[in-house]
C-alpha cells in the first residue's frame, strides 16, 4: 500500500494551544489591520527592511521561512506563537502571524522576496484576548502606540535564522520618532 504524500513545507501547521476565539479574532484583525490605516502613525509600530537575496530562488526562500517559523513556534521563540498566515512559493510571498504569549497581541510579518521587502507591523492597540478586540481596534485606529521595538527584533531574528540566508539587508524606514516628522 503506498504511503500518504508528505505534507508540503508551505502548509501551515495547526496551532495547538491558542484559544479558538483568539484565532477567530486574529483572522479578522489580520485581514483588517487597522493599525496601519494612518500613514504617519503606522510608522510608530512598523519596521521595514530591504532584503537582497543574491541568486537564491524565491521558492527556496519561502520554504526556508516556513521551516524557520515552524521551528520558532515549537520553541516559543521570543515568547510568542509563530504561525504561517499564507505562503506562495511562485510569488515569493510569505505572511507570518505573531501572537504574544499572554495577552495575544497580533503582529504580522509580510515578506515579499520578489520586491525584496520585509515588513513587520502591529495590527492594533488592544490585545486579542479581549472580546471584540478587532472592533475596538477599528475604533482606535488613529491612536498612536509603540511596539517597543518587538517588530524589529522578530524580523531580525527571522532573517538571521533562515536556512537560505539573506545575502544583504538594510533598514527600509526611519526611526519611529523621525517618522512622525518626515
Amino acid at each position: 500500500m503506498p504511503s500518504a504524500p508528505a505534507a508540503s513545507p508551505t502548509q501551515p501547521q495547526p496551532p495547538g494551544r491558542i484559544a479558538w476565539f483568539v484565532l477567530l479574532q486574529a483572522s479578522i484583525q489580520a485581514w483588517l489591520r487597522p493599525a496601519i490605516w494612518c500613514p504617519l502613525l503606522n510608522r510608530v509600530h512598523s519596521y521595514r527592511e530591504v532584503w537582497r537575496t543574491g541568486g537564491s530562488e524565491a521558492a527556496e526562500l519561502v520554504d526556508s521561512v516556513v521551516k524557520t517559523v515552524d521551528r520558532f513556534n515549537r520553541d516559543k521563540h521570543l515568547n510568542c506563537d509563530w504561525l504561517i498566515g499564507s505562503a506562495n512559493r511562485e510569488a515569493g510571498q510569505v505572511t507570518v502571524l505573531n501572537l504574544t504569549a499572554r495577552c495575544r497581541w497580533l503582529d504580522i510579518i509580510v515578506i515579499d522576496l520578489r520586491r525584496g521587502s520585509a515588513t513587520a507591523t502591529s495590527t492594533g492597540l488592544l490585545p486579542l484576548l479581549l472580546p471584540l478586540a478587532p472592533l475596538l481596534n477599528l475604533l482606535a485606529f488613529a491612536f498612536p502606540f509603540s511596539d517597543l521595538v518587538t517588530n524589529s527584533k522578530r524580523l531580525a531574528s527571522l532573517r538571521q535564522a533562515l536556512d537560505a540566508p539573506v545575502k544583504d539587508w538594510s533598514v527600509g524606514s526611519a526611526d519611529w520618532f523621525q517618522a512622525l516628522f518626515y
